[in-house]
């Protein structure tokens, strides 16, 4: 049940209006939804930076061992990525040292974790499928010889495929919990 129900409930049920149905039990409530976004988030940059960071140095130790110096620029590619992501996840938690003692507090540092995610997840092709099919593309054209012509289209796909998952989940989970963290600060706020 929904805090606005419980709060219609209880308006029908004592003919005035009481904001304070459980505020203790609310405010567990928005920190257990902060945790989840918290860690949600982190998750998402540790896996994404960790990937990156795996696959830039095997190019770059592949490309040096087998002297095939063509993914020496696609492992920088990559590595400006990891970099970029590293940047990104400092200054977001620069802005999140802050530790809220409040409900409200709590609530606006969990809708602003949720806004940097959505800006990451909406972003998402241009830092991470971009370099990645930009990488993806070099080393295709200089080890073409020899391979069928169906990686060309497989290769895209799964690109492809790979930002229509991150958007589903972004509109299907994350948006919406979003717009429940944000109807519950304007329910606070009056």
């Amino acid at each position: 049940m929904e805090f606005s129900d419980l709060k219609k409930i209880w308006d029908n049920h004592k003919q005035e209006h009481y904001y304070q149905i459980n505020e203790v039990q609310l405010h567990k409530s928005v920190v257990r939804n902060s945790e989840s976004v918290r860690r949600v988030v982190n998750l998402f940059d540790w896996c994404m930076t960790g990937i990156l960071f795996v696959l830039a140095a095997t190019t770059l130790v592949e490309g040096i061992w087998d002297k095939e110096y063509y993914q020496i620029p696609e492992s920088i590619i990559l590595f400006a990525v990891v970099l970029y992501l590293l940047m990104d996840r400092r200054k977001r938690l620069q802005l999140a040292k802050d530790t809220p003692r409040s409900l409200k507090e709590e609530l606006t540092k969990a809708i602003h974790m949720l806004d940097y995610h959505v800006h990451r997840r909406r972003n998402f092709i241009w830092w991470f499928v971009v370099p990645l099919v930009l990488t993806t593309l070099i080393h295709m054209l200089y080890t073409y010889q020899g391979k069928p012509w169906w990686l060309w289209p497989l290769s895209l796909g799964a690109f492809a495929f790979s930002y229509w998952l991150v958007d589903k989940e972004l509109n299907q989970q994350i948006l919406p919990k979003r717009e429940d963290l944000n109807a519950l600060q304007q329910l606070l706020e009056e």
